[in-house]
């Protein structure tokens, strides 16, 4: 059986360089073990002046899916921001 798809975060592209054929057209998605997501989004270049990209934010689902809340899906842009200045993590 294969669950419908959902939306989670919505927005990781609205820098407008977001994917092929510039920049990196790939996400890393990570769980926690207490159900926070973990988003990264690779730099475009070799070095990126851009502070959309090049950083790793954190959304807490679980505490979502607690409270009940229908908060879904959520804007990049307004995740924590647990990690900066990366390159391609």
């Amino acid at each position: 059986d294969e669950s419908p798809s959902e939306v989670v975060i919505t927005g990781v592209n609205a820098d407008g360089n977001g994917g092929a054929p510039r920049g990196h057209w790939t996400r890393t998605l990570v769980f926690d073990a207490v159900g926070r997501l973990y988003v990264s989004v690779g730099s475009m270049e070799n070095v990126d002046r851009s502070e959309y990209r090049s950083r790793v934010r954190r959304f807490n689902v679980a505490a979502l899916e607690e409270e009940g809340s229908s908060s879904l899906p959520m804007e990049f842009s307004r995740g924590e921001v647990f990690a900066d200045g990366l390159r391609n993590e």
